[in-house]
């Protein structure tokens, strides 16, 4: 069964078809779900356009909670001048939320060691979280909707603050 349908074959079609293949039979490489999104739309390579309709299960939705969030992760900055990162701290937070993404529950996280995934305790009770480096780590609350986890990305907060 072909998941994806590109017309002409394209390099970055074919790459997209080998993860569709690799999610079809159960397996998640990291960054999927971010580069499905992406082809899922219209796109246009070297001024002619192609069409690709992809057929994923996301079972990890990332939501997020605050706008900075948001634009840090797809713009790589942020107009809230109250919350600005420098640049190798973004770039390891879009790599992280892009590993949250590629997983299916929150405890196939533990595969990735350098994260040290744990849930939080005390006045921060009911948030898990994930490190970006040393220094800072995303906080995050997830819940279940059927077969489909919501995470959603509270805080990039300082450890040590």
């Amino acid at each position: 069964m072909q998941l994806c349908n590109f017309l002409p074959p394209h390099p970055a079609a074919l790459r997209l078809e080998q993860i569709c293949t690799q999610v079809g039979e159960g397996k998640s490489p990291p960054g999927a779900g971010n580069l499905i999104k992406m082809f899922a739309k219209f796109a246009n390579f070297e001024k002619k356009s192609y069409l690709c309709t992809a057929i994923f299960e996301n079972r990890m939705e990332i939501t997020f909670e605050k706008e900075y969030l948001r634009e840090l992760f797809y713009d790589g900055v942020t107009s809230d001048k109250q919350h600005r990162y420098q640049p190798h701290i973004i770039r390891k937070y879009v790599r992280v939320l892009n590993i949250l993404d590629s997983v299916d529950r929150p405890a196939d996280l533990f595969r990735y060691r350098s994260l040290h995934y744990e849930k939080l305790v005390g006045d921060k009770a009911g948030l898990e979280s994930v490190r970006v480096n040393d220094q800072y780590r995303i906080e995050f609350k997830t819940s279940a909707r059927g077969e489909i986890t919501i995470c959603n990305i509270t805080e990039l907060s300082n450890h040590y603050k």
